[in-house]
């Protein structure tokens, strides 16, 4: 999402990490235990996950080598085994123009809640202006 603001990528991250700390299917992660030779599956709940929030300069990049990259971004996999499974780039284009891209795995949202999400990020982001 693009978004016409000076927000710096310290306020993107203490943002995301509200809208984690509140939600824990955003803290979860999937393995397995063993159990008698068989490996269980099993899903994790931290009681805190430390956000993943990129922030990149993309100032002297093109519209071009933006759209490269964010795609690229929403390319790379999310390992539900070590999570985040919420991963968040921030692309700071200039003084005033960012570039917001979240991915979430499906495991973790899925169309109502993230409407949810994005409600709950709008709110923290104005908090934190």
């Amino acid at each position: 999402m693009r978004v016409r603001s000076t927000l710096s990528g310290e306020q993107v991250k203490e943002a995301i990490r509200r809208v984690v700390s509140q939600h824990e299917q955003l803290r979860t992660t999937l393995g397995h235990v063993q159990l008698g030779g068989t490996a269980i599956p099993c899903q994790f709940v931290a009681e805190y996950l430390a956000p993943d929030v990129v922030t990149i300069d993309a100032t002297s990049w093109s519209d071009n080598q933006l759209r490269e990259r964010v795609q690229a971004f929403y390319q790379e996999p999310i390992d539900l085994e070590f999570g985040p499974v919420v991963q968040t780039r921030f692309f700071v284009c200039n003084e005033d123009a960012r570039v917001l891209a979240l991915k979430f795995h499906h495991v973790a949202a899925d169309g109502w809640s993230l409407q949810m999400l994005g409600e709950d990020l709008g709110r923290h982001i104005r908090e934190v202006l």
